[in-house]
């Protein structure tokens, strides 16, 4: 049984905020790349609206979430069109998918 650690979870809970915050009906997809030698976390988002406007809503949401996770991982979103996925990051990436 795999026992699940601080880091994987902080990487559960801000999949499930980024979700929440942004809303369901609003994406395609998120996945996250979790790599916890660095802490980090590297997003990708796929809207369902590729709008300006539904971009700006993002930024404003994903800002909210950096600040919940300020002292626990280092967040680098972006947004990507539906089938353009590519894992960016390193060493031990642990990837979770949403939405």
């Amino acid at each position: 049984m795999h026992q699940v650690n601080e880091y994987e979870v902080t990487i559960h809970s801000l999949g499930e905020h980024v979700v929440s915050y942004l809303g369901r009906d609003h994406l395609k997809s998120v996945t996250i790349w979790g790599d916890e030698l660095t802490a980090t976390a590297d997003i990708s988002i796929v809207l369902s609206d590729d709008s300006w406007a539904e971009h700006e809503r993002a930024i404003d949401k994903m800002i909210e979430i950096r600040e919940m996770f300020l002292n626990d991982v280092a967040i680098d979103y972006r947004f990507d069109s539906e089938g353009s996925l590519s894992r960016r990051g390193s060493t031990k990436a642990a990837m979770l998918q949403l939405a």
